[in-house]
């Protein structure tokens, strides 16, 4: 009974000793060992889900571009546009999440984790209708990069389509 009340002693003891490591009296992150095993999450301010996994290692994305203008489109259209990336970075590129400011914007992107050197995309999908007007819309991409959020955006001139 002596050994089994030892090793939760020695168990407790442990698990102090890792919480109070992260913590930081100036409020700061601590860069130790431990950071790089533990998991954290982000979240997206409104959405109550997580928006990025930070338990994989840490690389750098470069978008070919990050604004896109669609131009002069018909309300009721739908315009596609791909942002093009690179994985700058020496680990494996893995994106999380890509959340659209609102519902008119629908995006897909690349699954599969992009090696270095690689290019993946992010599409965007915008459904002007009940939208005229000018249009500046935007997503955030969420990965495994640093920063690991990255903004998009593109604009669109809307004109109202002809009643019947």
């Amino acid at each position: 009974m002596s050994k089994i009340r030892q090793c939760l002693w020695t168990l407790f003891v442990a698990a102090s000793l890792a919480a109070c490591a992260g913590e930081n009296k100036s409020g700061e992150e601590n860069k130790t060992a431990a950071d790089t095993t533990a998991k954290a999450t982000i979240v997206a301010p409104d959405s109550g889900a997580a928006a990025a996994d930070t338990t994989l290692p840490k690389t750098t994305i470069k978008f070919d571009k990050t604004k896109h203008d669609f131009g002069n489109i018909v309300e009721g259209d739908s315009a596609v546009y791909d942002f093009v990336f690179t994985n700058t970075g020496t680990n494996p590129l893995k994106i999380s999440k890509v959340k659209p400011a609102c519902g008119c914007t629908t995006p897909s992107y690349t699954k599969e984790a992009v090696a270095p050197g690689e290019k993946g995309f992010i599409r965007v999908k915008f459904d002007s209708n009940g939208r005229a007007g000018k249009a500046n819309k935007d997503v955030t991409v969420f990965a495994n990069t640093d920063p690991p959020a990255t903004k998009l955006t593109f604009t669109a001139e809307v004109a109202p389509k002809e009643k019947k």
